[in-house]
């Protein structure tokens, strides 16, 4: 893929401070738009209040359920008719979509299922936005 040219490290330092604010772009020469994805994972965890024989008094998890939200990142870059490349980012603050576990806006069957999990020896339980 042809981007445009770039014949120095200033030129594209120099393009990552730019905006496209006031740059008309040369139609003859490519420009390029890239959307890429993060994610946040949020957990919710169960947690029972007992004295473990190694470790103590405390709160142990033994329960977890995870939400996830997305969120987008836009990337492009155009030539100016200057013939100077140029790119710019874009973060959008919101998440683009939200996934929630089943249990995960439910905090008490959370903490019960916690203690179910400890009380009858059982493994640590995990769910999330794929349940």
């Amino acid at each position: 893929m042809v981007l445009g040219l770039t014949t120095s490290v200033g030129s594209v330092l120099y393009s990552i401070v730019a905006t496209f604010v006031g740059v008309v772009a040369d139609t003859s020469k490519s420009a390029t738009a890239t959307l890429y994805y993060s994610y946040r994972y949020i957990p919710i965890y169960g947690e029972v209040y007992y004295d473990d024989y190694y470790d103590g008094l405390g709160w142990y998890d033994h329960a977890v359920s995870v939400a996830r939200q997305t969120f987008g990142h836009y990337w492009g870059t155009l030539i100016g008719t200057d013939n100077i490349q140029r790119q710019a980012t874009y973060d959008n603050p919101n998440p683009r979509l939200t996934q929630l576990a089943p249990h995960w806006i439910n905090e008490p069957w959370i903490a019960a299922k916690a203690y179910n999990q400890w009380y009858y020896g059982l493994p640590y339980y995990y769910e999330d936005w794929n349940d």
